[in-house]
């Protein structure tokens, strides 16, 4: 997970309580309780985004906004049945969008690698392979595999 630190290595208030919420809720999702983690991620995206909107927004928290859009993406993509996959697909393209514009591979890496998954579940192999092998492309070499061949 990409820094989220201040000067004195803690996270900002608000930026610690969003953080330990989208910790808990991937812990639930990979623990089975998909609907749970949809549930948590659901009001904390909503929240941060609205903060964006209204300005309030540092590094830190687009990078959160980014992270979470991508886990709810995720989380979305487990629960779902296949037909509405497509509703994942496009959260976890926003979480790429943001990705994009901000200065951490890692991230940038590891939501190419789940938009690629949220792809392929929804039967667009091409798209999906692209995404992984750009995954692969610039992850660094401690982060985890982004695709298996």
């Amino acid at each position: 997970m990409p820094s989220l630190r201040r000067d004195h290595g803690q996270p900002s208030g608000a930026c610690a309580r969003c953080l330990e919420t989208l910790c808990l809720a991937t812990i639930a999702r990979q623990a089975g309780y998909g609907a749970a983690a949809v549930n948590e991620l659901w009001p904390l995206v909503a929240r941060l985004e609205a903060r964006a909107a209204d300005g309030i927004a540092d590094k830190d928290m687009l990078l959160l906004i980014a992270r979470a859009r991508a886990e709810l993406g995720v989380s979305l993509g487990y629960v779902l049945p296949e037909e509405r996959v497509a509703f994942a697909v496009r959260w976890t393209g926003r979480a790429l969008r943001a990705a994009g514009h901000l200065d951490d591979t890692d991230l940038h890496a590891y939501i190419l690698r789940v938009h690629g998954n949220e792809l392929r579940k929804a039967g667009r192999v091409n798209a999906a392979l692209v995404r992984l092998a750009h995954a692969v492309a610039i992850a660094s070499t401690g982060q985890r595999p982004p695709a298996l061949v």
